[in-house]
């Protein structure tokens, strides 16, 4: 047992003696992933990127003009380089790379939409990045809906416009009711008719006038099942077609003699009350921005996490495992390999330590030095870096254990397979791609097919 023990740590001697004496891959083995996550905290930005954009309209289009307003709404990700009617420069421009992207606005616009059809507007780029080639996709429907908004904004404010002669129409269905109640008292049906016909047009005007904004929402209330903001607003149509309905048949009942006066003035009070109401609900839907109107709806993203942190810190804990991963398989890898290269596997066989003892000792040296070297720079990114250990301290070196314990094992796996340098760091090369590629470090592990993401 004792001799066993002697025999191990001859090993775990040999070996640290051999990095030891090299100062120079001391050095690049703790300075060496430092310095690359020194450079991805001080590198990366996590900005989206920004798209140089080049307008083409038709001459003489107002979109000349409007370009830098539309631009400025879609955010810091549109940078406008100018406005053209030229396609075939701008398209020249895009092949030799002075802008990212072209948008094209189509000439027979008014036509194809008077026609029922869609106006298309082309957007032309030159990624062959499928990732980048997405995001395009997805910025030209942002600026495409941006369009469109704009297009609804003007027709709401110019209905808006017209609900102003609301006050009008009101105040005449008003004065109406008071001349058919009028009428009523002093029995005289027939101008009590001609009163109530005139409150028919007034209140069918109505409906015409702020329909634009009652029905806004009433399409809240019916797609998201949610109160409306302004209570009765959603049913102002509805109310007005009912009070046509009222004041029709009211106007019939008055060519009936079983109907007495007092019934008729109590259903004109009523009525009377009622557009009231409306009056006070109109001058309420009529206050309601036109943007809101057209886009009722905004985002706004809360999380619950305890912890918001940065891209830096997010990604450098991951960057720091898959360089020690990489580490420790290549170290581990090239140790049996450069030792059968130089004959010493031959001497070990005929000495009179076991395979076991001879692994057990190169792991333990390799365990320590790559367990010191993972300290030393576990400080270093929370010292410099500022990247916070939120978690137990003995848990996070239990976890790294592992990772080292497993990657050297892996090592140790590729030495035995290996019959040359090259062979070894090729292999290690692989395990590094894999565990980037299938760790969800790169991409999502949720974009990928069952079968994938088990492996």
């Amino acid at each position: 047992m004792l001799k066993g023990i002697i025999r191990v740590s001859a090993f775990f001697q040999k070996e640290l003696a051999e990095v030891l004496r090299q100062p120079r891959l001391l050095l690049s083995l703790i300075m060496g992933p430092f310095l690359i996550l020194l450079l991805f905290g001080i590198g990366y930005s996590g900005q989206a990127r920004v798209l140089s954009t080049l307008l083409v309209v038709p001459k003489g289009s107002l979109l000349e003009t409007q370009a830098k307003d539309y631009a400025e709404n879609l955010g810091k990700q549109l940078r406008l380089v100018g406005v053209t009617s030229d396609e075939s420069d701008a398209r020249q421009r895009l092949a030799r790379g002075e802008v990212d992207t072209v948008v094209v606005v189509p000439n027979d616009s008014l036509e194809r939409i008077a026609k029922g059809q869609q106006a298309l507007l082309t957007l032309y780029h030159n990624e062959i990045d499928p990732t980048q080639s997405a995001y395009v996709g997805y910025f030209g429907r942002v600026y495409v809906s941006e369009v469109n908004r704009r297009i609804l904004l003007y027709l709401t404010q110019e209905a808006q416009k017209r609900a102003g002669e609301s006050q009008q129409e009101m105040g005449e269905a008003q004065a109406a009711i008071k001349q058919a109640r009028a009428a009523i008292l002093s029995g005289d049906r027939e101008r009590a008719k001609d009163a109530l016909e005139r409150l028919d047009r007034s209140t069918t005007a109505l409906a015409g006038l702020v329909g634009v904004s009652a029905d806004v929402m009433q399409g809240v209330k019916q797609n998201l099942g949610v109160q409306a903001p302004v209570s009765g607003a959603d049913t102002l149509i509805d109310d007005l077609q009912k009070l046509r309905s009222d004041s029709t048949e009211m106007r019939r009942s008055l060519d009936r003699s079983d109907v007495s006066v007092v019934t008729w003035d109590a259903q004109l009070r009523r009525i009377e009350d009622d557009l009231s109401q409306m009056d006070s609900l109109i001058q309420r839907l009529k206050d309601i921005p036109a943007g809101v109107l057209v886009s009722p709806f905004n985002t706004q993203t809360q999380t619950v996490a305890k912890l918001q942190p940065t891209f830096v810190i997010f990604y450098a804990p991951a960057v720091l495992a898959l360089i020690l991963q990489h580490m420790s398989v290549t170290i581990s890898a090239l140790s049996l390999v450069r030792e059968r290269l130089l004959g010493a596997i031959e001497v070990f066989r005929v000495s009179p330590i076991s395979p076991q003892e001879t692994l057990l000792g190169k792991y333990l040296s390799y365990m320590v030095l790559s367990l010191a070297i993972a300290a030393i720079l576990t400080v270093l990114l929370t010292l410099i870096l500022k990247v916070p250990i939120l978690g137990n301290w003995r848990d996070y070196s239990m976890v790294m254990g592992l990772l080292l314990f497993a990657s050297l094992g892996i090592g140790f796996f590729i030495s035995a397979l290996s019959n040359s340098d090259s062979q070894a760091v090729q292999l290690s090369m692989l395990v590094l791609l894999a565990s980037m590629f299938f760790s969800g470090f790169v991409m999502p592990l949720t974009a990928m097919i069952w079968p994938i993401r088990a492996i």
